[in-house]
């Protein structure tokens, strides 16, 4: 069943088995372009022996291909204290917080592109098992976030 081959733009030949390990490991949002897909339905649908193969296969790609999978984790952060500094370094278009252990408050996020700093007001109570996404208004090119918090929790950062 994993020998099936489908054509990579670029014109190479790799696995389905490759293809869907770089999907798992989060090679990126759907480890493959969009032309190996259906390269790959093409493939194994015209060919009878592989039908049943493409079905299960497309149950796998829908049944996998929701947002959580291009979340990226940038760890736990311990709240209180003074504010916290947040590496992240890519292109980014929002930020979830997701309260891990005891009450967290989040006064203040700020977001930094290089030189350029971008100040969002949060001013939230979040509970245990509560998150909150920052929706940052497009796509940016993230270095950082600088986080300003209340109370004695931890909380979780994920970006996407």
């Amino acid at each position: 069943m994993w020998n099936i081959l489908a054509r990579e733009r670029n014109g190479d030949y790799c696995s389905v088995r490759w293809l869907l390990g770089k999907f798992v490991t989060g090679g990126s949002c759907l480890g493959f372009t969009s032309n190996t897909l259906i390269s790959l339905i093409f493939h194994c649908f015209f060919n009878k022996e592989h039908m049943m193969r493409t079905l299960l296969l497309s149950l796998i790609l829908a049944c996998a291909a929701t947002p959580a999978w291009c979340w990226q984790d940038l760890g736990r952060v311990s709240a209180g204290g003074g504010a916290k500094e947040v590496p992240v370094n890519r292109l980014i278009s929002r930020l979830s917080i997701t309260c891990e252990v005891r009450p967290v408050i989040i006064n203040t996020v700020v977001m930094r592109e290089g030189g350029r700093k971008t100040p969002f007001t949060v001013g939230k109570r979040l509970a245990v098992g509560e998150e909150f996404i920052l929706h940052l208004g497009g796509k940016h090119q993230v270095t950082g976030f600088r986080l300003s918090d209340d109370l004695k929790g931890q909380y979780q950062l994920k970006v996407e």
